[in-house]
């Protein structure tokens, strides 16, 4: 069975945590559905659709993560929130299993 979305990002999230890796990683508690009152606080206290499903602040960088299953792609608001982080100078990547995430980290590992 293929692992879903949830999965792979609690597996980054433990690897990251147990491993005590350097850098800030931390959800976007963004996806799912809920009712309209509790939907509407939460766009009124700044969620944004399409916003990444981890934030990693290691070095001095901003890497936004999604996560996605070996067969999952973005949606158009993803797509958009990807573009607006690039253009404020970060960096954005699309991560579909630990091994994706850990070549990413060493990437930025060093500043």
């Amino acid at each position: 069975m293929e692992k879903t979305e949830d999965k792979i990002q609690s597996e980054i999230v433990l690897y990251h945590n147990n491993q005590n890796l350097q850098g800030l990683l931390f959800a976007v508690p963004n996806g799912g559905f809920r009712k309209s009152a509790e939907a509407a606080k939460m766009t009124a206290t700044g969620t944004k659709a399409g916003a990444p499903d981890l934030v990693l602040l290691l070095n001095g960088k901003f890497i936004g993560i999604e996560v996605k299953t070996p067969i999952g792609v973005q949606s158009p608001k993803q797509k958009t929130f990807e573009s607006a982080i690039i253009a404020n100078g970060g960096t954005y990547f699309i991560v579909r299993s630990l091994p994706d995430f850990l070549v990413l980290y060493s990437r930025f590992l060093t500043p």
